[in-house]
């Protein structure tokens, strides 16, 4: 095991290579969070395609904001703030109601 100093391109990229020495091979999709020096090791070492890992995304305290309780009535609408794409609050709206359902079915057989 290796701990990274930064996430600097140098870091990733030695990284990468170590995994490429060890074998590994025709990777084709890293999917990460936005660091710069992933994103440019990923395809200077690899080759391959990289993209935003949007998990993070709905964990990060910028999009807690995104739902509320409507007058306290239980019901959580969304609000689209001006600096997120319509198609990222689609996404993160899905995502909750499909947890809100996951949790109501729980909830019910218990």
């Amino acid at each position: 095991m290796e701990v990274g100093t930064s996430e600097a391109e140098p870091i990733w990229t030695e990284f990468l290579r170590k995994l490429t020495r060890r074998g590994l091979c025709g990777v084709k999709l890293v999917v990460s969070d936005a660091h710069e020096g992933i994103k440019a090791a990923v395809t200077k070492v690899l080759c391959a395609t990289w993209q935003r890992c949007r998990v993070g995304l709905l964990r990060k305290p910028v999009f807690q904001h995104l739902f509320r309780d409507n007058a306290g009535l239980g019901v959580r609408t969304a609000e689209r703030p001006r600096q997120v794409s319509s198609g990222l609050v689609n996404e993160v709206q899905r995502v909750h109601q499909q947890q809100q359902s996951q949790e109501s079915v729980k909830q019910s057989g218990s």
